[in-house]
């Protein structure tokens, strides 16, 4: 059988070709499609649109209220930014460990939020940074926030014709402190699929208010997840670590982790506990007080 192969010069000529095509497959930095071709894991393959020649959507660009990635920008290129490593730490960091080296230097950010692994580092670091998702097609431009874009396991919000663009990180309010913290767990460090994989963000007043807190973890339910009630424990209060082993016990009601060739549900359930307290130490500045966490 014969596969159809385009690798249009834009972005409007790659919505072209899918507009036509809907059913082809979009190929990136291809960690995760060439390898599922190999093992015949993708079925009735017709077509593959590279994206690799759109300059656009590799660009990491600093704006008032906001910095975007381009979608197309790899892991390598986010670990080289000093940008995303002040400002956004926790996305820096899921992209500086994530893989090896081979994985970092054509594996995408885009990639690994339309593979929307449940354990995906890029996933984890964006949802704790509230990211906004660019999603694009001939007729529509849209944002969507990344807690809604993942659907289940595998599968997103993009329609027949959308192309995920870029995402959308704000940045912190005047004023605002913003303390942040990514803890992650695997077989073998850094290469290997998370275990468990968290992100904290915590932005605090002049007074030490918690102002928002934003908690993503990974390898807990069928898609990355938004802690939201563990998050309302710390808004508009001083954080203290009565608060952080607050959340810490009540954590267990708002996951749900499987058993797999990786771990056991009961091992996620004790880890998750140990990462999220260190994060939240870590995020809130407690972790100085050098209480063990």
């Amino acid at each position: 059988m014969s596969v159809q192969y385009y690798s249009p010069g834009s972005f409007t000529e790659a919505l072209q070709v899918l507009e036509r095509n809907s059913n082809y497959t979009l190929l990136a930095g291809g960690t995760d499609v060439v390898p599922r071709l190999n093992l015949r894991q993708v079925k009735g393959l017709q077509g593959l649109i590279y994206l690799g020649n759109i300059v656009e959507m590799k660009k990491i660009v600093e704006h008032n209220e906001h910095i975007f990635i381009g979608a197309l920008v790899t892991h390598a290129c986010i670990a080289a930014s000093e940008l995303i490593k002040q400002k956004a730490y926790n996305v820096w960091y899921a992209s500086y460990h994530m893989g090896t080296p081979a994985i970092r230097n054509v594996g995408t950010i885009g990639g690994n939020l339309v593979n929307a692994s449940p354990a995906g580092d890029s996933c984890v670091a964006l949802l704790a940074a509230g990211a906004l998702a660019s999603i694009k097609s001939l007729h529509e431009n849209r944002l969507v926030p990344i807690n809604e874009f993942f659907v289940d396991k595998g599968k997103t919000v993009l329609k027949p014709g959308e192309i995920l663009y870029g995402v959308y990180l704000p940045k912190a309010a005047t004023g605002i402190k913003k303390g942040c913290s990514y803890q992650r767990i695997g077989t073998l460090k850094g290469s290997s699929t998370a275990i468990i994989n968290i992100a904290v963000e915590i932005e605090q007043d002049t007074d030490g208010m918690c102002r928002a807190c934003r908690i993503g973890a990974g390898a807990v339910a069928s898609t990355p997840v938004r802690l939201y009630s563990l998050e309302e424990i710390f808004v508009d209060k001083r954080i203290n670590w009565n608060l952080i082993e607050q959340a810490v016990n009540e954590v267990d009601a708002y996951i749900n982790p499987i058993d797999d060739t990786y771990a056991t549900a009961w091992y996620r359930r004790k880890v998750i506990k140990v990462l999220l307290k260190r994060a939240l130490a870590e995020a809130s500045g407690l972790a100085s007080e050098q209480k063990e966490v």
